[in-house]
């Protein structure tokens, strides 16, 4: 099995011969995607970078793509409907390829009183649900309540207080 170089991938087009354009159309009506996911998919695909940031600069003409927006949905999703907490959302929007600046924009507009409100809901969440209310001495349910917020990417700080308030 032969392997092509990088320079020969640039090269080629998509098997299906659809211009960029249409390639990135196609996946924008399917769901919303960053930039950074648009060029990785176009990459992939095999189009040339200089018809990637055409494309691009069309679609951010026709306002299809706008990474500032994307990470304000993408954060006040994450929160209402994953129960992700800040360091969790930063590290999705990062993943996208998103810049700094909105992935801190998001994460200020999803989480506008910081996290240890949001932690003591998720941990309320948790605490009603089986794995809450599991086996084991109370000092191992509550190292399992902070593991369950911790990889739901909430601070120590906000879990540390969460868990003094609101645990029996």
């Amino acid at each position: 099995m032969s392997h092509r170089s990088s320079s020969a991938k640039k090269g080629k087009r998509s098997p299906s011969n659809r211009s960029a354009l249409e390639f990135a159309l196609i996946r924008l009506a399917r769901r919303a995607h960053s930039e950074g996911e648009l060029t990785s998919k176009m990459d992939r695909a095999g189009y040339a970078e200089s018809e990637i940031s055409d494309t691009l600069a069309e679609l951010r003409r026709r306002r299809y793509v706008d990474d500032l927006s994307y990470a304000l949905a993408f954060a006040r999703s994450a929160r209402s409907h994953r129960h992700w907490g800040p360091l969790r959302i930063a590290q999705g929007l990062r993943q996208k390829g998103l810049k700094d600046s909105h992935i801190e924009r998001g994460i200020a507009e999803a989480f506008p009183e910081g996290d240890t409100e949001p932690a003591a809901e998720v941990l309320a969440r948790f605490r009603r649900t089986e794995r809450g209310r599991g086996r084991g001495t109370p000092l191992s349910r509550k190292a399992r309540a902070y593991r369950h917020l911790y990889a739901r990417g909430f601070s120590r700080e906000a879990i540390r207080q969460a868990l003094k308030d609101h645990w029996l």
